[in-house]
């Protein structure tokens, strides 16, 4: 039996095809989650907080600090190195 549409999984395809609503997506294991763009102050306050983590976790040689852009909501991850 066939989930129902709705329910089904999304391609790749599917979400580079998904009209402009105002809202970020962003596509989890085939799953569409969809939110609110957030206020100018929230990139603010991320960005400061990468630049922070960035300058505490480099020079230390404690690993990297990633940002993710683009399909998602830029998070801001620090992945600890190996010893």
């Amino acid at each position: 039996m066939e989930p129902a549409a709705e329910n089904r999984l999304l391609t790749t395809d599917d979400y580079l095809r998904l009209p402009e609503d105002g809202l970020l997506h962003e596509l989890q294991a085939g799953v569409l989650i969809a939110e609110p763009q957030p206020f100018p102050r929230h990139a603010q306050i991320q960005a400061r907080l990468t630049r922070m983590l960035l300058d505490f976790v480099e020079p230390r040689g404690l690993g990297v600090v990633l940002t993710q852009g683009g399909f998602l909501l830029s998070p801001t991850i620090w992945a600890a190195g190996s010893r």
